[in-house]
């Protein structure tokens, strides 16, 4: 009688919320009541030779059916009766098993969990086995007429065995420190290790997919059904079931508007929680991020790939490997690695796009919280943005030598290891000292001169690199050789006379011929001329970039001055074909000089160029005026930037290539600056857009700075409220003449 009320006539689900809910399944704890007769018939189907008695080979085929391990029935040489064997069994797992139902809403899903499980004989010592339970077409019919799971949860299941606590209770609940995260992380990459040993990704390593069993209090992988093979020559593909928050920078795409409407056309008909997981993720500027994933068939295979508006990504132990990362971040700095919601998703466009266009400085800037060292240098060497190198990392080998599983060892490389370790953190930190927060007041003047060009111009977080930069004729002097004019009282000239004024002269009538030619650009943009543009950029061309060699000087761009590196660097680097270089590189060029131009108007330029005075005389300004305002103009510097390509390849419209003029730039540096140095600049600010790249560090430096800009740039507005006025007041002059 009782049984009649159980699902299936042996499961007593438990009464209570689910033990898990997603957008693709459904996980239910029950007791099963008819496990203990499972042992007996289990028994007769593993002792092929009939004599009563298990050896050690069938009982080990037998432990993998029951989803555990041979080594925890302690199995005597002459094998194990069936009576022994029963009582052992119902010791262990009781006679009636606490299990969990895990419910597939896409069956594709399961189709691909059984797959997994069923080809590759994986080893319940590191994976969750299913376990004995009713037919497929049993566990079909009981979900299509039982209401106890809710409605529309799918028709087909799997039985595995009740765990003590996923990883994420006892991350919550115990708080582990950090010896116990080293046992964790063990753990984990042990089970790892083994499905790649399987040839196995297993795709959505996350604290919820790894469960502690009181079978013998270790970790184990669960869901395999984002699972997928790899090989050298090609295997499947990974993303089919995701968690976006814990996935590598390969696994993410930047749409386009007919991208985004060739996404939703792939997906059109999925169901309503689905679609919502895979919808593109917008942010501010209208930038669409997805996840590059796809829908299965039943056999596996992926639906319609040629449908999709990308490549799928192959599968690769360098997805793992990233997962594993964001998963030993979360442990020990108590936080995910990017913001996410209750199914590991990213909440949004811009968590999405930090993974996406995840670098070097990002990963400085967001693990630098980190406090141990061999844990950050881990952390370090599992989330790397390229996917080849990342896979060349070596589970086996960090086990066995990685300073961070080993931290009480007398080992002497071990030791020195640490310490290299310790020195490359307290650098990074130093370095992020930041990536100092500023005060709301220093972040609004950065904000006014620095952020809005940027997200005009370029994605906010595809900016990794220096933007301001200048290109001279020839190489500014260094040390002794540099002089610093100061401008008299009346604004009328310098406080001294002679050679050092002559040379401030020549850097300010380079920087005003740029001026002026930048200032050419904006006119034609904004007379929607592509044959004005074309010819200002080919005459500059011909005016500007003269001879075999120019020189790029970065610019600091909180002081406003061209870095000019004491000693051997790189900077300025030498462009041995300006002609063809320098073209490609004028938008960007321009964006700086804008920037400079709202601060500290013709001043503000021609310090760029290496002009030796924070301000310029009135005679030589009033020449400039004129080409600094065009300059300040945001729309003609945004609008340049959208047509340039266009223009240089012959175009007669205006398309928005945002981003083209950046990918220029960082292209430039990834030849010619491989690693990174810029020179000595370093980025602080923050992540909205309001970084700036500076040689400056001490935090008061930096502060003293950003108020002298904000000076200089009140100054300059009302200069140029002057000049409106009094361009207004000719204009009405004229015409009352006329």
């Amino acid at each position: 009688m009782q049984k009649a009320l159980f699902f299936l006539g042996r499961y007593d689900v438990d009464k209570g919320p689910p033990e898990h809910r997603s957008a693709t399944s459904l996980v239910v704890r029950a007791v099963d009541h008819e496990a203990a007769d499972d042992y007996g018939k289990l028994f007769v189907e593993f002792d092929k030779d009939s004599n009563g008695t298990l050896d050690a080979s069938e009982l080990e085929a037998l432990a993998a059916k029951l989803g555990t391990n041979v080594e925890i029935f302690e199995i005597e040489d002459d094998g194990v009766a069936k009576d022994a064997f029963v009582a052992k069994c119902q010791r262990l797992f009781g006679k009636e098993r606490k299990v969990v139902i895990k419910v597939f809403q896409v069956e594709e899903q399961w189709r691909n969990e059984k797959r997994g499980r069923d080809d590759q004989q994986l080893d319940a010592r590191y994976v969750v086995q299913t376990i004995p339970a009713p037919t497929d077409d049993e566990f079909a019919d009981g979900l299509k007429s039982s209401t106890r799971f809710g409605e529309g949860v799918g028709s087909r299941a799997i039985v595995m065995d009740a765990a003590d606590r996923n990883l994420f209770q006892i991350y919550q609940s115990e708080r582990p420190d950090l010896n116990a995260v080293r046992t964790l992380m063990q753990q984990v990459m042990e089970c790892v290790q083994h499905l790649h040993g399987k040839g196995l990704v297993h795709g959505d390593i996350k604290m919820l997919n790894v469960v502690r069993l009181s079978l013998d209090n270790r970790l184990r992988l669960i869901d395999l059904d984002a699972a997928a093979k790899f090989s050298r020559h090609g295997g499947d593909y990974v993303c089919s079931k995701f968690s976006s928050a814990i996935l590598p920078p390969e696994c993410f795409a930047k749409l386009d508007a007919g991208q985004v409407t060739k996404f939703e056309a792939y997906f059109e008909g999925v169901g309503a929680e689905l679609r919502e997981k895979v919808a593109p993720k917008v942010d501010k500027r209208g930038a669409s991020y997805v996840v590059k994933t796809f829908s299965l068939t039943e056999d596996g295979a992926p639906k319609r790939i040629d449908s999709l508006p990308y490549e799928p990504v192959e599968a690769s132990v360098a997805v793992d490997y990233w997962s594993l990362g964001a998963l030993l971040f979360q442990l020990v700095a108590g936080e995910p690695l990017v913001p996410s919601n209750r199914d590991d998703d990213c909440v949004n466009a811009k968590s999405m796009a930090i993974l996406a266009s995840w670098n070097d400085d990002a990963a400085k800037r967001n693990l630098a919280v980190i406090k141990d060292a061999a844990a950050w240098d881990l952390a370090s060497k599992l989330l790397v943005r390229d996917p080849e190198q990342r896979a060349k990392f070596s589970i086996a080998d960090a086990l066995a030598r990685h300073p961070f599983f080993h931290p009480e060892s007398g080992d002497a490389e071990i030791k020195k290891q640490l310490d290299a370790m310790q020195t490359t953190l307290d650098s990074v930190k130093a370095d992020t000292s930041s990536i100092l927060r500023l005060s709301e007041e220093h972040r609004d003047e950065l904000r006014k001169t620095r952020s809005t060009i940027i997200r005009a111009i370029y994605e906010a977080t595809e900016v990794s690199t220096p933007t301001a930069f200048v290109v001279l004729k020839e190489k500014l002097p260094t040390g002794e050789a540099r002089v610093e004019l100061t401008l008299n009282d009346d604004g009328t000239g310098f406080a001294v006379e002679g050679k050092a004024v002559a040379e401030a002269k020549e850097r300010y009538e380079e920087g005003k011929t740029w001026m002026g030619t930048l200032a050419k650009f904006g006119r034609g943009v904004m007379k929607c001329n592509p044959k004005t543009i074309s010819d200002a950029v080919h005459k500059a061309c011909d005016e500007l970039v003269v001879g075999e060699e120019m020189w790029l000087y970065l610019v600091d761009e909180l002081t406003g001055k061209p870095v000019v590196p004491e000693g051997e660097s790189i900077y300025p680097i030498r462009i041995t074909k300006p002609a063809e270089v320098v073209s490609k590189l004028l938008p960007a060029m321009q964006v700086g000089l804008h920037a400079a131009s709202l601060v500290n108007g013709v001043a503000g330029v021609v310090r760029c160029f290496g002009y030796p005075c924070p301000k310029v005389p009135e005679a030589w300004r009033a020449g400039a005026q004129d080409s600094v305002e065009i300059l300040k103009q945001e729309s003609s510097v945004e609008a340049f930037g959208a047509v340039h390509e266009e223009v240089l390849g012959g175009g007669e419209e205006t398309k928005t290539t945002r981003g083209a003029a950046l990918r220029e730039l960082k292209t430039f540096f990834a030849e010619r600056d491989k690693q990174g140095s810029y020179a000595g600049l370093r980025r602080i600010g923050d992540d909205d857009g309001t970084a700036v790249w500076t040689l400056l560090t001490d935090p008061e430096e930096v502060k003293a700075a950003i108020e002298k800009r904000a000076a200089q740039r009140r100054v300059e507005m009302k200069q140029h409220d002057v000049f409106v006025a009094t361009a207004l007041s000719d204009g009405s002059e004229e015409a009352s003449q006329a």
